[in-house]
């Protein structure tokens, strides 16, 4: 029943924008008239310019049509030369598991403390390896300082993005950004930078201002 509906109402709107025969019968008597009138004149052969010009023509076409094939079906994202960008994900998505830092099994960069507490965690994202983790806390100047070091190997992190807008300075070469507040007592900084090709952001805890500077050096003592 529907579609016998949406037939009628298609016919009624082929119907409405039908053209008046009785009015284009009269134009085309006309024409043929004039089509009759007009005596017919045989057309000269063509020269040796227009067949080169001709088989020219040909040859351009066979010659583009592969090459317009290859563009047309090359897929950018099969092509190795595209680079796709990294996935995105959040730390709190990823799944972890807990390694001693000598078994962390990637080139990142750790903080050599001798005397103090440490915890490592390596992040996976469909069982890839994406981020690692490094917790400290040791016994500095001042009191307990607490440190983390965040490694975002596979570069599509979106947590601590923030840390990139700090002030900039220059730590054995390698450019930083920090930003420091003082909250009750204790000195929070949180700084970033890229090293390696890897992102690296760093949270400092500590009961002196100063303390996350050296942190950071002992970070790039490279």
């Amino acid at each position: 029943m529907k579609n016998k509906f949406i037939e009628e109402k298609l016919n009624s709107y082929v119907e409405a924008v039908k053209p008046d025969c009785g009015l284009i019968e009269p134009a085309r008597s006309e024409l043929r008239k004039k089509r009759g009138s007009v005596p017919y004149t045989p057309q000269k052969p063509r020269g040796l310019v227009w067949q080169i010009t001709a088989v020219a023509a040909i040859l351009i076409f066979l010659v583009s049509m592969p090459v317009y094939y290859f563009m047309s079906t090359k897929n950018p994202s099969t092509d190795p030369a595209v680079t796709a960008p990294p996935a995105q994900y959040s730390i709190s998505k990823l799944t972890y598991a807990v390694v001693p830092p000598d078994e962390i099994g990637h080139p990142v960069m750790l903080i050599d403390i001798k005397d103090g507490y440490i915890n490592a965690r390596v992040y996976s994202d469909k069982n890839k390896p994406v981020t690692v983790s490094v917790y400290y806390k040791t016994v500095g100047e001042g009191g307990l300082d607490e440190i983390v070091v965040v490694a975002d190997i596979g570069g599509g992190l979106t947590d601590y993005k923030g840390f990139k807008d700090g002030n900039k300075t220059t730590i054995n070469g390698v450019n930083v950004y920090t930003y420091q507040t003082l909250k009750n007592g204790e000195y929070y900084t949180e700084a970033y930078f890229e090293y390696a090709d890897i992102d690296y952001y760093v949270m400092v805890m500590s009961p002196l201002s100063q303390n996350a500077h050296g942190y950071l050096e002992l970070l790039l003592a490279v």
